[in-house]
C-alpha cells in the first residue's frame, strides 16, 4: 500500500502481457463527481474506465506534467486565428525561427534525458497532437508528418518556419516540406 496525499493506492502484479507494460491491479479512493464523469466519457468513448484511467494516467505521465511544469498555456484556435494574422510575415519568421532553437534546446531536454532523433519524433508526436489531428509515418529512417491544424495560412509559415528550427538543430539535416497550406502542413525528415 502506497500512500501519496489523499490517494490510498494498493498495488500488486497481476500479470504480464505479452508487450512491453506489465498490467498491474490498484485499488484507490476518488471524488465521486470525477468517477462519475470519467464512466459517462468512457460510455460515451465505447471503452472501458479503467481504460480511460490509463490513457488520462499515461499522457500525465508522458507529458502533460512537463506541460505544467514549462507553464505552457492552452489558447483557442479562434484567437490564433485572429491574433496570427496582426503579425508581419517577417516577424512571424523570424520568431517562429527563435522559438523552434529554444524549444529544442530547452524544452525537449525538460521531456527526455537526450535530444535526439528519437526523442525528437516523440515530442513532436506529443505537441503536434496538440494542434489537432497528425499523422507520422516512418519509412527507411525517414519521417513524415501531416498536421490538420485548421487555423491559417499564416500560422502554416510560422509552423513550417518554427519545425525547420528545431528539426534542423537536431538532426543536422534539411527539413523537406511537401505542403504549405492554410490549413495543413506536411513534411518529412530523415535521422
Amino acid at each position: 500500500m502506497y500512500r501519496t496525499g489523499d490517494l490510498d493506492v494498493a498495488i500488486m502484479v497481476t500479470e504480464k502481457n505479452t508487450n512491453r507494460h506489465k498490467t498491474v491491479h490498484c485499488s484507490f479512493r476518488a471524488n465521486e463527481n470525477t468517477l462519475l464523469e470519467l464512466e459517462k466519457e468512457s460510455a460515451t468513448r465505447n471503452i472501458h474506465t479503467s481504460s480511460l484511467i490509463n490513457e488520462i494516467l499515461d499522457a500525465y505521465v508522458s507529458h502533460s506534467r512537463h506541460f505544467e511544469q514549462l507553464e505552457f498555456v492552452p489558447v483557442p484556435k479562434d484567437f490564433l486565428r485572429k491574433w496570427i494574422p496582426r503579425i508581419s510575415k517577417i516577424g512571424l519568421e523570424k520568431d517562429a525561427r527563435e522559438l523552434g532553437v529554444v524549444i529544442a534546446r530547452e524544452y525537449i531536454s525538460y521531456f527526455f534525458e537526450d535530444v535526439n532523433g528519437r526523442t525528437l519524433a516523440e515530442f513532436l508526436d506529443v505537441w503536434l497532437g496538440r494542434l489537432g489531428p497528425h499523422q507520422h509515418k516512418i519509412k527507411d529512417g525517414t519521417h513524415w508528418y501531416a498536421v490538420n491544424h485548421d487555423i491559417n495560412m499564416q500560422f502554416s509559415i510560422h509552423l513550417k518556419e518554427f519545425l525547420s528550427a528545431l528539426i534542423e538543430s537536431i538532426t543536422m539535416k534539411p527539413v523537406r516540406f511537401i505542403e504549405v497550406t492554410p490549413n495543413v502542413v506536411t513534411f518529412s525528415f530523415e535521422v
